[in-house]
This record gives C-alpha cells, sequence and structure tokens, in this order.
C-alpha cells in the first residue's frame, strides 16, 4: 500500500506539474494577443481614416453578431440578454460603435500594411486556413465545401492578411518589458 500511495504522489505531481505548465502557457498566449491588440491599436491609431456610415453599419452588425455567438455558447440569446441588462438592441448598437469603428481602423491598418509589404494570401494559405476550419468545426472538407462562396473565400482571405499584418507589426516592434517593482518585504 505504501508503493500505491508514492505511484498516487507521483501521478499527483505530474498532475500539477502539466496543470502548472498549461496554465503558464494560457498565459503566455493571453499576454502575447493582447500585446499584439495593443500594438494594432497604436498603428491603427496613426491612420488618418473615418468609415463611411455603411462601413460603421456593418462594423456595428459585426460586433452584434460577435456578441450573439458568445451568448448562443452560453445558451443564451440577443433578446434574453437584452432583457436582463434592460437594453434594446438600438442601444446594443448604439454601445458597439466604438469598438467597430476601432476594429474598422484596425482592418484598414492592416491592409495599407499588406500593401506595403506585399503581404498577400497565398493559395496555400487560403488551403491551410480551410484545413483548420474544419479541425476546429470537427467537420470534413467535403462537408465544409456547400458554404464555400466568393465572399466566404475572400473573408478568409483577409483574414489571412490580417493575420499576417499583425505578425509582421509584432516582429517589427520594438517592445519593452517593464519589470514590476520589487515588493518592499
Amino acid at each position: 500500500s505504501e508503493m500505491c500511495i508514492r505511484d498516487r504522489c507521483r501521478t499527483l505531481d505530474e498532475m500539477r506539474g502539466r496543470l502548472r505548465e498549461s496554465l503558464r502557457a494560457y498565459y503566455e498566449d493571453c499576454a502575447e494577443m493582447e500585446l499584439q491588440d495593443k500594438l494594432m491599436r497604436q498603428v491603427a491609431a496613426t491612420l488618418d481614416y473615418k468609415p463611411t456610415d455603411a462601413e460603421l453599419e456593418q462594423g456595428v452588425d459585426s460586433q452584434i453578431e460577435v456578441l450573439r455567438a458568445q451568448l448562443a455558447r452560453k445558451g443564451l440569446t440577443l433578446e434574453a440578454y437584452c432583457q436582463f441588462t434592460g437594453e434594446t438592441e438600438t442601444q446594443l448598437r448604439e454601445d458597439a460603435k466604438p469598438e467597430a469603428v476601432n476594429s474598422l481602423r484596425i482592418q484598414k491598418a492592416a491592409d495599407r500594411i499588406a500593401l506595403l509589404e506585399g503581404i498577400a494570401a497565398t493559395d496555400e494559405d487560403y488551403a491551410n486556413e480551410l484545413a483548420a476550419i474544419c479541425r476546429q468545426n470537427r467537420m470534413t472538407m467535403e462537408q465544409l465545401r456547400p458554404h464555400i462562396n466568393a465572399q466566404f473565400e475572400g473573408s478568409v482571405r483577409d483574414n489571412i492578411r490580417m493575420q499576417k499584418a499583425i505578425a509582421f507589426v509584432r516582429a517589427n516592434a520594438r517592445v519593452t518589458v517593464v519589470d514590476a517593482p520589487a515588493s518592499k518585504d
């Protein structure tokens, strides 16, 4: 029985180690995503760009769709959310405008970087992205194919260019890490 306890302890230690490692990786990913977002917002802030009413409307639609998808994952509807928060969909759309403008500015900045740096979504990138979409949604290419049209392809290729532009900005950014002040014990 002592052997059994030792094995259990070793297994517990391994489990704790794995958990610690996956948490560390998770926090590093979060920090990296936050950094990339900050960098793109800084780049976007330098752009002389104001979205048209139609672009803004489309941007707000996208923000509401993201919210709708997030709620659906929690088993909620937008209508239920509105009842719970006491906001109307019109108010939600109004609240979504600043972030929609920001997203549009970031998209424009990424487009400009892609143009200036000759960044393109190659057919290989596109094929890899389709494979990733299939993996994430646990579907085959045959199941995905009926959903692929010109708009879908355009949106996937835009997304690839955006990711490459973000990677370009990240690779060329001078990031200064500020250490937290040492605590005085």
